[in-house]
Parts: C-alpha cells; sequence; structure tokens
C-alpha cells in the first residue's frame, strides 16, 4: 500500500510527544506541540490519559500487559475500575508509540499489529523520518507527512497536524 501525504489544515490540534534522539551516546529529548491529547480530553471531560510504563492488561492466561508511550481511554470504559487494583482489564482507545532511532522495523510492526488485535486505534510516530503511521486495521495503515490525522472517532474534536508536531 503506498503512502498517502494530505495538505495540512490550519485549525488542527496535535499532540505532545517526547522525543528522544541519540546524540553522542546520550539522550536528548523534547517536547513537541500542543495542546495535548490530555489536555483535550480534559477539558472535554473525555476521558483519561496515560503516559508510558502505564499497562493494561489485554489477555488472561497467559497475562499479557502492554503499555504506549502515550493512550486514552474513554471515561465510559474506566468508569467500572475507578478502585480497581492492579493493571486495568482492558485496551486503551488509542495507543501511540514513537519510534527511538535503535527500534527495529519489524519490532515496531508487531508492537503494532498487537495493539490492533486487542482493538486499539494505534498511532506510529517516527522523529527520524518525520512522519506518522495511522493503523485502523492490519489492511488500513495510512502514512503522513504532512495533513491532519482526524482522531474525531476516538477523541471528538481532536486533530493531528503532522508538520506541527515535527517543529
Amino acid at each position: 500500500m503506498g503512502p498517502w501525504c494530505f495538505s495540512p489544515a490550519s485549525d488542527g490540534w496535535t499532540i505532545a510527544i517526547v522525543v528522544c534522539v541519540d546524540v553522542s551516546r546520550n539522550a536528548r529529548c523534547q517536547v513537541t506541540s500542543h495542546p495535548t491529547i490530555g489536555n483535550h480530553a480534559e477539558q472535554r471531560e473525555l476521558g483519561e490519559t496515560f503516559a508510558a510504563e502505564t499497562g493494561f492488561l489485554l489477555q488472561r492466561d497467559p497475562d499479557t500487559v502492554r503499555a504506549a508511550d502515550v493512550s486514552f481511554v474513554s471515561h465510559a470504559r474506566l468508569r467500572d475500575l475507578a478502585d480497581y487494583p492492579g493493571f486495568p482489564p482492558l485496551a486503551p482507545d488509542l495507543a501511540a508509540e514513537v519510534v527511538s532511532p535503535n527500534d527495529e522495523s519489524s519490532r515496531v510492526e508487531a508492537t503494532a499489529m498487537g495493539w490492533l488485535q486487542a482493538g486499539v486505534r494505534v498511532l506510529v510516530v517516527d522523529p527520524q523520518t518525520k512522519s506518522i503511521r495511522e493503523y485502523r486495521s492490519p489492511d488500513k495503515i495510512r502514512f503522513y507527512c504532512d495533513g491532519t490525522i482526524d482522531l474525531k472517532d476516538v477523541l471528538p474534536g481532536f486533530k493531528l497536524d503532522a508538520l506541527e508536531l515535527f517543529k
């Protein structure tokens, strides 16, 4: 499937992603763009946004716990889990993964496909190529080098401007 590149929208929302790149064996991190998914979700009371290392229990026997760099879960899906001890037994509505310089492409794809199998919408942000891959299904993957990704089915009103993310 070939890449699609769209014209940027001037009124799109963007996401804050911590982008880490190797510089002389040290990691240099920068936060790009705003407002964030978290701000957008909080202002509209849509749900909760989670940072890296927040695990979700996707499967039992054997237990499978995954954590995305950024994830979002709607309030409707979190209501019954307010006091749940341990990893919440659900998949997030959205998972965003940031590609590190040392990541192997096959591992990144496997991670995205794992989230998809759990019913999660996936964004893979690649700072090296300044691109974003949006996964809606294993055969519906869109590549953005510019333009706006509309996430209204997961986060009503939220749009991600690919060009702004990498400025």
